[in-house]
């Protein structure tokens, strides 16, 4: 009995020492983890760029014809929803398509 009393002590014992290690770890796991999945999106961003977007607006965003560049400084301080409507959406009447799979988008 007394052996199982030591046992459950010592194990209680590590919980209680390496519950706060973890939870001081944890803020820096966790901005290692948000950076690799923006790595990833980045990545996969520009797969879908190249793929769906660069025959218009061209390899590096310059734009084509009447197709208007993308590497505009103005988007950087754009509303992130209303680029992503544009992009997901598109305006009715104007040369781009839909890309959101609501509106029939991949």
């Amino acid at each position: 009995m007394i052996r199982y009393d030591v046992l459950s002590l010592i194990v209680l014992v590590v919980f209680v020492i390496s519950i706060p290690v973890y939870a001081i770890n944890e803020p820096l796991r966790l901005q290692g983890a948000q950076e690799n999945l923006r790595q990833q999106n980045l990545q996969q961003a520009a797969v879908n760029y190249a793929k769906l977007c660069s025959t218009c607006h061209g390899v590096a965003g310059q734009g084509l014809g009447v197709t208007p560049p993308l590497n505009n400084p103005a988007f950087k301080e754009a509303n992130a929803t209303d680029l992503f409507t544009t992009i997901a959406r598109a305006g009715h009447g104007t040369g781009m398509a839909a890309w959101h799979m609501s509106e029939g988008g991949v």
